[in-house]
């Protein structure tokens, strides 16, 4: 069967929250917020410290980057997985303070 070119975009921006979940639930032990994680069509990207993020990279389980993006100015990132292969995947998070890296599954 034919295979599909991945396509997804990523926006930038403020982010309003509507849930009534909390999103401390969401907190990752080295500082991520991923959520929700399963991914199902898109994810919110953030540092717990709400830093800007200075750059964000998707990684597979080989290590090949599979997306590298400079962002200037946002405190989060918002992911649209489009036509990416379930799988499991790698977030990368460069800020001014540190990089964080965490596990991310795409359903």
């Amino acid at each position: 069967s034919p295979t599909t070119p991945l396509s997804y975009d990523i926006f930038t921006g403020n982010l309003f929250v509507s849930s009534t979940s909390s999103v401390q639930e969401k907190v990752a032990e080295n500082g991520l917020l991923i959520y929700p994680n399963p991914v199902i069509e898109t994810a919110v990207i953030e540092t717990k410290s709400h830093v800007n993020i200075d750059k964000f990279r998707m990684l597979d389980v080989s290590g090949k980057v599979i997306r590298d993006i400079q962002i200037s100015n946002q405190h989060y990132v918002t992911f649209h997985k489009r036509n990416l292969p379930k799988g499991i995947y790698f977030i990368e998070i460069t800020t001014n303070e540190k990089k964080y890296l965490q596990k991310i599954i795409i359903h």
